[in-house]
């Protein structure tokens, strides 16, 4: 474990940070409030022997503040972000997305080619990046929630910086 630290520059600047400061193969991502299940990694690295694939993304299931599990699998059973896995532009373009940093795993090099995460975004930035990945490389969709995403009314998906964010994103997009 490294310890790292520096200045506050937003979520998609932290992340940017700790990709620069690591030396894997293949980068994942854990934001703070959201864990992964204890076999994410068994269910995802057989899959990465396939160099084909240059991110993985997987299911998640949504907790709330205290951890009760509220969907189960949102993807499949849900149909959040549908459909999944995205095969043409429009299933990003039109619809929700639904791929967070925490159900990807990427190959570090092709992260570096698209320049990780736009700095500008603090919100939207996850399907920016993975609006960038799909026009550039090979993504592989597992069916597996890997991840316990917790939502609940006070997070940061609800704040003033994530509408700010949303514009900025809709213009770059135009």
């Amino acid at each position: 474990t490294k310890y790292l630290s520096k200045a506050n520059g937003g979520q998609s600047s932290a992340r940017n940070f700790g990709v620069k400061n690591c030396s894997g193969t293949y980068i994942g991502f854990l934001d703070q409030d959201d864990e992964w299940y204890e076999d994410k990694l068994e269910k995802v690295v057989p899959w990465l022997a396939n160099n084909k694939i240059d991110m993985l993304y997987t299911d998640s299931d949504i907790i709330d503040g205290d951890g009760k599990v509220n969907y189960k699998k949102m993807h499949q059973n849900h149909y959040f972000g549908w459909p999944h896995p995205k095969v043409c532009i429009e299933d990003i373009l039109f619809k929700d997305i639904m791929v967070m940093p925490g159900l990807m795993t990427i190959k570090r090099e092709v992260f570096e080619r698209i320049e990780g995460f736009d700095e500008n975004l603090s919100g939207y930035e996850d399907d920016d990046l993975f609006l960038r990945l799909f026009e550039s490389c090979t993504i592989f969709y597992l069916p597996e929630a890997t991840l316990r995403w917790r939502i609940y009314g006070s997070n940061y998906s609800f704040s003033h910086r994530m509408l700010t964010s949303r514009s900025y994103y809709w213009k770059k997009l135009i």
